[in-house]
């Protein structure tokens, strides 16, 4: 496994674990993040990540991901997660781009765009 897709892994597993140490360690900071119909979430600094207070329990893992294009600073990703809320029996796949910069030694997400949910 290449370190760009180990560090999407972390991503998508700090998100879920709400672990906003390891979401900042794994983004570049400003990280902007596309939905399906193109508006852009912007989180500056770790204290404007959200903060899923108001959400439902809910999971989320990594179903694919695989390398599209890959450069001396930069490697985009394609990704397909699976969203389970906890308290329904619900379970949907999304597809998404992900935009990994190096960073020294290590890839960090640059941008995320939510492609939209499978059907």
């Amino acid at each position: 496994m290449t370190d760009a897709i180990e560090v999407a892994r972390r991503h998508l597993a700090s998100w879920m674990s709400r672990n906003y140490e390891t979401i900042a360690e794994t983004s570049i900071l400003p990280f902007v993040q596309y939905s399906d119909d193109g508006d852009a979430l912007w989180y500056r600094t770790k204290e404007e990540l959200p903060s899923f207070s108001d959400s439902p329990p809910f999971e989320v893992e990594m179903a694919e991901c695989e390398i599209v294009v890959s450069g001396p600073t930069v490697t985009v990703v394609k990704l397909a997660f699976r969203w389970s809320y906890l308290d329904r029996e619900v379970s949907l796949v999304g597809d998404a781009v992900w935009g990994l910069s190096r960073d020294g030694t290590t890839h960090r997400v640059a941008w995320r765009q939510f492609v939209g949910w499978r059907k």
